[in-house]
């Protein structure tokens, strides 16, 4: 930090080190500072650099604050259309809005670009679940566990999983019982 504040008071154009001073205080989670080391870094470039425009939105997906995240997101994508992480913030964004057509677009977008980022098949996941798709919730979940079987979140993953197959089971049963008999 103490290089990056240097680097600054010498060039107050060097957004990029606003934007690392951002990356390092949301690793010490002072996630305000950060917000306000990205908001500076998309100041002093004129909004013309992806990475803090991808990490405002990330912590504005945190925050729940999605209109803006879609909205600040997106300008990176319009400058960095390749990023996963674009991709991925985006989708996070509108499944907030409730979306959902344009966040499973988005997050099938980042795994075009980075196929084995678990956590886009977790987006996906509570796309499906939300939409009560719940074949294509198993095979999100699938591809979770496969990427990442030990993963934070992979405990959870199975309970959904197993709960997702109980429903597809009991419909199909249901529906078997319901046919008219010869």
């Amino acid at each position: 930090m103490p290089y990056f504040q240097r680097a600054i008071s010498e060039y107050a154009g060097y957004y990029e080190a606003y934007d690392r001073i951002g990356v390092a205080d949301l690793i010490l989670w002072r996630v305000p500072d950060a917000e306000q080391a990205f908001r500076k870094s998309m100041e002093v470039s004129g909004g013309q650099y992806a990475h803090p425009l991808f990490a405002l939105g990330a912590i504005l997906d945190d925050r729940k604050e999605f209109p803006e995240a879609a909205t600040v997101t997106r300008k990176g994508l319009d400058l960095d259309p390749d990023s996963w992480r674009g991709h991925y913030y985006l989708g996070l964004a509108l499944f907030g809005l409730n979306r959902l057509e344009e966040a499973e677009k988005s997050a099938r977008d980042a795994l075009l670009r980075k196929s084995d980022f678990s956590k886009a098949y977790l987006l996906l996941a509570d796309i499906h679940r939300r939409e009560k798709d719940y074949p294509s919730l198993v095979s999100d979940l699938n591809e979770y566990l496969r990427l990442s079987p030990d993963g934070p979140d992979s405990g959870w993953a199975q309970e959904l999983r197993d709960s997702a197959k109980r429903v597809i089971f009991e419909s199909s049963s249901t529906t078997a019982l319901a046919q008219p008999q010869p």
